[in-house]
């Protein structure tokens, strides 16, 4: 059986423009809103589609009509988690870009393309985590091995999944991170994340990490998978700037 064949993107927050050029230049043809490849790759997300950035509105209706026509691979990341959360009228932070996201759905809403129930419907089908072809592992932030035991639908694997462990916090209110990845023992398989912002992709123990912060004015990263070739597309420009930002990259 022939092996599948994946590009795996790292986090896009609202980055809409470096987005379609990436997948441009992954070879993907857009036809009638949808990428194809005309080798039958398939793309896959790790999660953190928006905030922060400035075009929420068709990155949603992109990954929507990708997934409904069974075209991506996707997981949720904290940042589509508090989307959710936020549109089942949960209290949340309007923190780190949601606000910007929350504008921006009132103005879908008001134009008929989408509303609240349509995104909160469309993330709460998307796993914490994917296994595909067995031995390579999609999660949002972090992984540990016994997480397999446990459905990739389940709470009790979303805290990590999506956040990752941390130490405490610094003064600046940014996560004290633990470094996982330099601790992690890879039994053959591999794990690609988001989330921790690296100002060039990191491979170490197996473990790919590809959030190379295009929203603060890095680079979106693709992991072509199975040749582990990195394929990048320069940040138009600096989109977030947040008091952190200085501080990521």
């Amino acid at each position: 059986m022939k092996q599948k064949r994946y590009d795996i993107v790292g986090d896009i927050h609202s980055c809409s423009g470096e987005m379609f050029a990436l997948i441009e230049k992954l070879d993907y043809k857009i036809k009638d809103g949808l990428a194809i490849h005309p080798d039958n790759r398939t793309l896959a997300f790790v999660g953190d589609l928006w905030d922060r950035g400035p075009n929420f509105i068709p990155i949603f209706l992109f990954i929507r009509d990708m997934y409904e026509a069974g075209l991506i691979e996707i997981i949720q990341g904290n940042h589509c988690d508090k989307l959710k959360r936020l549109c089942k009228g949960n209290k949340v932070q309007r923190t780190h870009g949601l606000d910007k996201t929350e504008l921006a759905l009132a103005e879908a809403k008001e134009k008929g393309l989408f509303d609240e129930n349509d995104v909160r419907e469309l993330i709460e089908q998307w796993p914490y985590y994917i296994i595909l072809d067995n031995n390579l592992i999609l999660s949002h932030a972090a992984w540990k091995k016994e997480l397999r035991l446990k459905s990739p639908t389940s709470g009790k694997v979303r805290s990590y999944c999506l956040y990752g462990p941390v130490a405490g916090f610094h003064e600046n209110g940014m996560p004290d991170r633990i470094d996982w990845a330099a601790e992690y023992k890879s039994n053959g398989e591999t794990v690609v994340v988001g989330h921790q912002v690296v100002k060039e992709v990191r491979n170490i123990n197996n473990v790919w990490q590809i959030d190379t912060g295009a929203v603060f004015g890095g680079y979106l990263t693709a992991l072509r998978w199975p040749e582990q070739e990195i394929v990048q597309v320069k940040s138009f420009q600096k989109w977030d700037n947040s008091k952190f930002s200085d501080e990521i990259l």
